[in-house]
């Protein structure tokens, strides 16, 4: 049987080192173990058990005579000679501190890069005009409309015939025969019938700016102020905008961090 080859293994120049259970290779009254690791002199004179590091000397791990003190790495078995100690016929440095971890910034998406580009400019200076300040209100207005209409893609956004589209936010009333003709909402052009039930009546505008200041006209009161994404969706979702709030929350942070930089 074989032991094991590292500091408190054993070692031709010290026959007493292979047994581990010994304490100070056997001789306690003549040598002392103050690390734990090594027996050494008990004469205080004695540069065996000076930190080498001061006092110089050579070290070889696997070797139990060694006058070196020995440390252990992290991981409490790897043998590390003390700085200073010389190994292999060169100074023994220890490793120093790992690299810091370098947080990528996430990048934005081109489908947020273009609705941004698009109308960053009018969101954000109606979300002023709403007590909105800062990228947090813009992207709030960002992701709401991008939410209602689609990413720009939806029914009543797009221009058709007499109507104008741009209905952004999809501002919506019911018509009856007691109200046959409901009152345009501010800054809109007109109304389109919803498909498959002519009753309900979606606002259509001039532009984005407009279908969003009429957005601010109607609803502004309730978010004034309010930044929180989800905070935000769930006002939305309870007033009648079909949108989840969660889902609402993930697309205006995506939207924030592309107009901070994810700072």
């Amino acid at each position: 049987m074989t032991p094991d080859l590292s500091v408190l293994g054993g070692s031709p120049s010290a026959p007493q080192s292979w047994n581990r259970y010994a304490y100070a290779t056997g001789d306690p009254t003549n040598r002392i173990d103050p690390s734990g690791l090594l027996s050494c002199s008990d004469d205080p004179d004695d540069s065996e058990c000076h930190d080498p590091g001061q006092d110089g000397g050579t070290c070889d791990p696997s070797d139990a005579s060694s006058s070196c003190n020995v440390r252990y790495a992290g991981d409490g078995f790897t043998p590390m000679p003390t700085p200073g100690c010389s190994v292999s016929g060169g100074d023994y440095q220890p490793p120093g501190p790992p690299p810091p971890t370098q947080t990528q910034t996430p990048s934005c998406p081109p489908k947020d890069q273009l609705w941004i580009m698009a109308h960053g400019e009018n969101a954000g200076t109606v979300a002023i005009q709403m007590g909105l300040s800062g990228p947090a209100g813009e992207a709030d207005i960002l992701a709401l409309s991008a939410y209602e209409s689609g990413w720009g893609s939806g029914y009543f956004v797009q221009p058709q015939g007499q109507y104008t589209g741009n209905a952004y936010f999809n501002l919506e009333t019911t018509k009856s025969s007691k109200n046959p003709n409901p009152a345009l909402f501010p800054y809109s052009t007109g109304w389109k019938p919803a498909r498959g039930n002519p009753n309900v009546l979606v606002a259509q505008y001039s532009s984005y700016f407009a279908s969003t200041e009429s957005f601010a006209a109607v609803y502004g009161n309730l978010f004034s102020g309010n930044t929180d994404p989800l905070t935000f969706g769930t006002t939305a979702h309870q007033n009648g905008f079909g949108i989840n709030p969660t889902t609402f929350a993930s697309i205006a942070n995506v939207l924030l961090n592309c107009l901070t930089g994810g700072n």
